[in-house]
């Protein structure tokens, strides 16, 4: 039997919910996340099975050992069944709480599949907004503009009255 991976649970923040908490990712991201976890708990499934059959061999080695009045043998069987049975209980809390991770994440996830997803192309907004407000070389050329025919028209009042 394989030891149990103490690394099989993508490193995360501490409580479920935090791990579960999809908020600011996109919905790639956060699918790629939750598949994640989901293989994880594939795999621990996996060594709870494991850790299931070893612990059927050792009850079995040690009840054949029992009844040939092997004494060493069954206390050394013995012994390996209290582990395997340690190793499966470890195991087992351990998926339980992926599993419940896991739930809460696909149901995290399936509320951001609902969301509408906000994008933002920055050149089209930059190019509305310069719509909006204009450009400022093109507002300081036409306000010239303004200024040079208000002096045009004082020159000719200047020259007519002057006349």
């Amino acid at each position: 039997m394989s030891e149990p991976n103490e690394n099989a649970i993508p490193q995360g923040p501490g409580s479920r919910a935090e791990q579960a908490d999809l908020s600011g990712m996109d919905r790639a991201d956060a699918t790629a996340y939750v598949g994640s976890y989901i293989t994880s708990l594939h795999q621990l499934k996996r060594q709870r099975a494991e850790a299931e059959e070893t612990v059927a061999l050792w009850k079995k080695r040690a009840q054949l050992a029992y009844d040939r009045q092997d004494r060493d043998l069954a206390a050394t069987a013995l012994a390996e069944w209290k582990q395997a049975e340690a190793t499966l209980q470890q195991l087992q809390g351990e998926e339980a709480d992926l599993a419940e991770t896991v739930a809460l994440m696909k149901h995290n996830l399936e509320r951001l599949k609902r969301t509408p997803e906000m994008t933002v192309d920055a050149a089209a907004l930059a190019e509305q907004l310069q719509n909006v407000v204009g450009d400022t070389k093109t507002g300081e050329a036409i306000r010239n503009l303004n200024v040079d025919s208000e002096l045009e028209q004082l020159k000719r009042k200047l020259q007519e009255e002057g006349e």
